[in-house]
């Protein structure tokens, strides 16, 4: 009987293996860059030892010596290559004791992260894996943990580690055991926290339950619709064997590892240069692709392989059928270009196996066809040949119509899937790969223009499958921030980002009322819904929508069954916007409540949401509007310490995002609101100071991101603080530059938005700033007429009715006062 070429995993004495890893394996991995060095005769010998060793792991242990002899006889270096990778291999088939040495002492640990140690589940050359139950909360979560060997990786593997299992946390797929989360311990060992499953391997499954063929395939199909979900997601696995799928008690087939899997963003990352992935440290002979095994790229055609000769093991035992054998060989083709495209399409052979129709992959001609057709229609058939003899020639023509016409569909499907996979790795891998890099606006907005072509191709096919239309929905609202975003990082054009932004929020919106139980929708509307919060208020003027807009948020994800470093962060963010909208209606004492609530909930998180940058972003949002709030309550020493807090922390994120614009951006505001506060409280020089600082920063920005329009909107900002400084110092000339240059700078923004509330009221808040400088100094030639500008644009939305309470208190009002002084 065909075995899996490794048991994967040591199981400890006395206790049952559940979740398995890998055993050490000194030829794992073929550097490339050795296979270069060789000669062609070396190359195609050292080919030729691993397609024998491969055969050779399908050979019962008491028969390898016999067939070693045979097959190498007068090649003595071929028979010393082979002996030196069984050595290497650690199959315990090979060598009698080698479990036992592979149990060695170290201590188990009491506690990794959240989670307490409860038992050992097993040990292997990557590493350790254990049983363990998260610590304190208000529910009881059972997790696998495992814990890499230390000396495994390098430190930037284990960056690069840190960067991969951001991609893996949301695959969520129910034959995918999830992975939960990750990290480093005190002593800088990565985990990663897995979804325990209590089950057995599937060599286990078939000797302890010995199922028939129709369970066997039934399982084999859930793999298969696994494996085209992560490729979906641009996810490789690289290493699917039988003991990297799992099998619960209820029969549901688990894919383990995904821990060592690789996102196709990866690839490109590796053919830069940037190093490996700890997804090339694993592979299963007899299971992986011949061009894992020289050392080639790895694409989603690696799976399909590997996914053949899982369905060899699975129907090793059974009587062979000759479609079910052509079905495997063309998934173990070696030439990659000869698999199925896709999973799916290998799925689908077996679908049509089972059911009787013709078989893609046997191939057979117009009586295989004819044959296939009698087999499913056997009585029908029988009945009408009496009559139908004559159409006979008809019915094959038909028969070849139909075949042709499924693997049109089949190729048509395989096709959808390429334009959907460039659709993401346009707009979320390559766009996320070149965002933290100052200067490439116009880059992103490239990427941005051919993701936009790819998603109206995707979202014009009614029937796509839900995980589309999410990444459709997803899509659009990444191309909102890109075209016109208040945050910064767009390129101004607010009232087309508004139409796009609508046009996801559509989108998400009904996929949600269609779906409203599946977490993965609720989580990508509840992120929309946060940030559109902000949007609403910021670029619209609108509290009471963009109020209605956070709550909803904040349902959506509080509600979610597990919580991810972006629900956190969404979540966090949706408080932030939550108490904005109050402080737009003058209600302090809520929103202060709510920022005080927002920062509670950050700081009782597990660590590992709390640390991530998107929370410690929200986080300090909340901080530095929670300061705006003592302020207004004139408590300045409390304003100043959230404040300052404010900017310490946004100072580590910088550092720790290597200077993410995004992050700068942070920093630049937090400043800004305590350069601001130090003037309010008479501070001159600290505020000088730190609005220096603030505005020094955007400056560079601006400078490095010329069309990015959020750092202008930043350099104005401190512009005018900066101005106001100046005039309470008394120095006239720089004061009016200030003010000049930041009400420039609002004009044009203004202009540029495309009529956008928002961009017009910051113009009309800059030009009463301006003008309450320009009155210090005793300019009233410079003030009246920016009173003047500033009422009339206020005045426009105060007629229509959305002129929100604060800009009426806190600027429409103090800017009719000094327009009577003008008067007077």
């Amino acid at each position: 009987m065909l075995r899996p070429a490794f048991f994967v995993g040591v199981p400890i004495p006395g206790r049952r293996a559940i979740q398995r890893i890998d055993l050490p394996r000194k030829y794992t991995r073929i550097d490339p860059g050795e296979i270069g060095g060789i000669s062609m005769n070396e190359r195609e010998r050292e080919i030729r030892v691993l397609r024998f060793f491969e055969e050779l792991l399908a050979v019962a242990p008491e028969r390898r010596v016999v067939w070693i002899d045979a097959r190498t006889a007068g090649e003595p270096e071929l028979r010393a290559r082979l002996e030196s990778l069984l050595a290497a291999s650690g199959d315990p088939g090979l060598q009698t004791g080698m479990a036992a040495s592979m149990i060695d002492d170290e201590p188990v640990p009491e506690r990794i992260g959240q989670y307490r140690i409860i038992d050992v589940i097993g040990r292997g050359g990557m590493g350790t894996v254990y049983k363990g139950e998260r610590v304190g909360g208000d529910f009881n979560h059972v997790v696998a943990i495992k814990l890499i060997k230390p000396g495994l990786l390098s430190e930037a593997l284990i960056e690069r580690f840190q960067h991969e299992r951001q991609a893996l946390a949301d695959l969520g797929h129910p034959n995918i055991a999830r992975l939960f989360d990750g990290g480093q311990t005190g002593g800088g060992l990565p985990y990663i926290v897995m979804e325990y499953v209590d089950g057995d391997s599937l060599g286990d499954w078939l000797s302890k339950e010995k199922p028939g063929l129709d369970r066997r395939l039934d399982l084999f199909e859930s793999v298969c619709d696994a494996v085209a979900f992560a490729h979906r997601n641009l996810i490789i696995h690289r290493d699917i064997t039988p003991s990297n799928i799992l099998v619960t008690r209820d029969s549901v087939a688990k894919l383990i590892d995904f821990g060592i899997a690789k996102p196709v963003s990866a690839l490109w990352q590796d053919r830069a240069g940037v190093g490996p992935s700890l997804a090339t440290l694993s592979l299963t002979p007899g299971y992986a692709a011949p061009e894992r095994m020289t050392g080639g790229e790895a694409t989603t055609l690696v799976d399909i392989y590997s996914l053949g000769k899982v369905l060899a093991f699975l129907i090793d035992g059974a009587e062979r059928d000759p479609e079910l054998d052509a079905v495997i060989a063309r998934a173990t083709e070696a030439d990659p270009g000869k698999r199925y495209e896709t999973a799916q399409m290998l799925r689908g052979d077996v679908a049509a196996w089972r059911a009787g129709r013709p078989v893609s992959a046997y191939g057979g001609g117009k009586r295989y066809l004819l044959a296939k057709f009698v087999g499913r229609n056997r009585w029908p058939v029988a009945f009408a040949s009496v009559a139908l003899l004559g159409l006979t020639a008809a019915l094959i023509a038909v028969l070849v119509a139909n075949a042709r016409a499924e693997d049109a569909r089949l190729r048509a499907e395989a096709r959808f899937d390429d334009v959907r996979a460039l659709a993401k790795i346009l707009l979320f891998d390559a766009y996320d790969a070149i965002d933290a890099v100052p200067g490439t606006t116009d880059a992103k907005l490239l990427l941005a223009d051919s993701g936009k072509t790819y998603l109206d191709k995707l979202a014009a096919d009614r029937d796509a499958p839900i995980d589309v239309r999410l990444e459709v929905g997803e899509g659009y609202f990444r191309l909102s921030k890109l075209i016109g975003f208040t945050g910064g990082g767009s390129l101004g054009k607010r009232e087309e980002g508004k139409r796009l932004r609508q046009h996801a929020l559509n989108l998400l919106g009904q996929l949600h009322r269609d779906y409203p139980r599946r977490d993965d929708i609720s989580l990508s509307l509840g992120h929309l819904l946060a940030t559109a919060a902000g949007e609403s208020l910021y670029g619209d003027g609108d509290a009471k929508v963009a109020r209605a807009q956070a709550q909803e948020a904040q349902r959506l994800l509080g509600g979610l069954a597990r919580q991810t470093p972006r629900s956190a962060g969404a979540l966090a963010g949706a408080y932030l916007y939550l108490g904005d909208s109050y402080g737009w209606d003058n209600d302090l004492p809520k929103a202060g409540a709510t920022y005080e609530a927002g920062i509670k909930l950050v700081q009782t998180m597990p660590p590992a949401l709390r640390d991530e940058q998107a929370t410690r972003i929200a986080l300090s949002g909340l901080l530095r509007q929670s300061g705006e709030v003592y302020r207004y309550a004139d408590k300045p020493d409390q304003a100043i310490a959230r404040m300052r807090e404010a900017v310490a922390l946004n100072r580590d994120i910088v550092r720790a995002s290597k200077g993410d614009p995004a992050t700068v951006r942070k920093l630049v505001a937090s400043l800004w609101s305590l350069g601001d506060m130090y003037r309010v409280a008479g501070r001159l020089d600290d505020a000088l100071a730190t609005i220096n600082e603030g505005q020094s920063l955007a400056r560079a920005q601006q400078a490095a991101n010329p069309r990015d329009a959020g750092w202008p909107e930043s350099v104005a900002l401190t512009g005018m603080v900066l101005a106001q400084i100046q005039s309470a110092r008394r120095d006239r000339p720089a004061a009016i530059a200030a003010a000049r240059e930041a009400i420039a700078i609002r004009r044009s923004l203004a202009a540029k938005s495309g009529g956008n509330k928002g961009a017009r009221l910051h113009l009309a808040v800059g030009l009463k700033d301006g003008a309450g400088v320009y009155a210090v100094l005793g300019r009233p030639d410079l003030q009246c007429p920016a009173l003047r500008e500033s009422l009339a644009i206020m005045q426009a939305y105060q007629k229509d009715g959305t002129l929100s309470e604060y800009d009426r208190e806190n600027n429409l009002k103090p800017v009719t006062q000094a327009l009577a002084q003008c008067a007077s």
